[in-house]
């Protein structure tokens, strides 16, 4: 980490003066360039989305209308067999054995294809804010398409990078299930609180590695390393700060909850209130006789998937965007991330401050009035290389002959 800041002692402290002036850090994207704070992070999230909503939002808005519409296909393709089985069951005032079985399909059908939908947005929405944050940090333009050019070819590696997560830690999980099953079925209730405690040990398990984790995708993304890498990589980068990074997602999360919730509530409580006045009975017992019609039925299963998706798409992008500025404000504290970002932006961290390069616009980074643009699309600057990625493979030189020329080819 840099010491921004004058001379005599460190910024804010005495010297052999007295008190020095601490300018304040400069601050040429979404955050100053200095370790940051809980604040910082917030600001930042906020500032990435409103300055770049579209880049932020769009690839994930695509994806989850794709998704969207693989659902709705899905939907109307178990309309009929589901209203059968739905009126069967209400005809005949209760649910036999087989229809448990069949209960248990459709809703493990159901939650299986949530489950798959919300994995592939939050890959994609950690591919592209990862991508996004490369220029927001720093106060660079960037679009959509632009985003969308620079995170596709890191897409495989994010999603085997998130796959693998997901294998170990529910890997875990199936296990502990596996043997709570037997242990209850072989050894009665000892047998099932041990099960119990391997499933709690689990849980735990995938939480950990989760959150130690967390930086692994920036990772990925800004640094170019593959699957196995990253895994190191994101691992010693996030030592010894696993409940710093606890405590800053779970504020995130927090928030993203109450927004999510404020949006979809209405949308609910929509189509949802008649289904809830007919289970809701006062002075006898509720029967299967009392379930609503199919019609009220159906509209509360679509009522529950818009909720899911709507609340889904908007607090989607800030826990990765969490993650990439904790991965920035780990290299800034280990590796002086902070200083080689200032010379990206075209600024100096010492005090007093050096003179911005001039770019075109008033962007830092982009080219002077007059010089040629980026090739591919008009006024698109080239994919930056982060600091600290990988860099590509340099072709080596042609031999030279005695006479100082390159020797022709045999």
């Amino acid at each position: 980490m840099s010491n921004y800041g004058g001379w005599p002692g460190r910024p804010g402290q005495p010297g052999p003066g007295g008190w020095v002036y601490a300018p304040p850090p400069p601050k040429p994207g979404v955050i100053p360039l200095h370790p940051l704070t809980i604040a910082d992070v917030l600001h930042g999230i906020l500032g990435t989305v409103r300055r770049y909503f579209w880049a932020v939002y769009g690839p994930i808005t695509l994806v989850v209308l794709v998704s969207g519409a693989f659902a709705a296909g899905t939907a109307a393709l178990i309309y009929s067999p589901l209203r059968t089985f739905y009126t069967d069951i209400h005809s005949q005032g209760d649910v036999t054995t087989g229809q448990d079985g069949e209960i248990a399909a459709y809703v493990g059908g159901v939650v299986l294809l949530y489950l798959i939908c919300a994995f592939c947005w939050y890959a994609v929405a950690s591919l592209t804010t990862a991508a996004t944050l490369r220029h927001a940090v720093i106060g660079r333009r960037a679009t959509m398409r632009q985003i969308v050019a620079e995170a596709l070819p890191g897409l495989w590696r994010t999603l085997g990078a998130l796959g693998l997560i997901v294998l170990v830690g529910g890997g875990a999980l199936l296990v502990a299930s596996v043997a709570f099953v037997l242990l209850s079925a072989l050894a009665g209730s000892p047998g099932a609180t041990l099960g119990l405690l391997l499933l709690l040990a689990a849980l735990g398990w995938m939480f950990f590695l989760a959150i130690r984790l967390a930086l692994l995708v920036p990772v990925v993304v800004l640094e170019n390393q593959g699957v196995k890498d990253a895994f190191s990589r994101a691992w010693r980068l996030n030592e010894r700060n696993w409940w710093r990074t606890f405590g800053f997602t779970l504020t995130v999360s927090l928030i993203g909850s109450v927004v999510s919730n404020v949006v979809s509530t209405p949308i609910s409580v929509l189509t949802s209130s008649s289904t809830l006045d007919s289970l809701t009975q006062d002075g006898h017992a509720w029967t299967v006789a009392d379930l609503p019609p199919f019609g009220s039925f159906w509209l509360y299963l679509v009522g529950l998937l818009v909720t899911a998706f709507v609340g889904s798409l908007l607090v989607l992008p800030l826990v990765p965007l969490c993650n990439g500025l904790l991965y920035i404000d780990r290299r800034i504290r280990r590796e002086s991330l902070d200083e080689q970002l200032a010379a990206e932006a075209g600024i100096s961290l010492s005090w007093p401050p050096a003179a911005p390069q001039p770019g075109y616009g008033g962007w830092p980074g982009q080219p002077a009035y007059g010089q040629p643009p980026y090739s591919g699309w008009p006024g698109q600057q080239p994919p930056p290389m982060w600091p600290g990625a990988a860099q590509p493979p340099v072709p080596p030189a042609p031999p030279q002959d005695s006479t100082g020329g390159s020797e022709p080819p045999a």
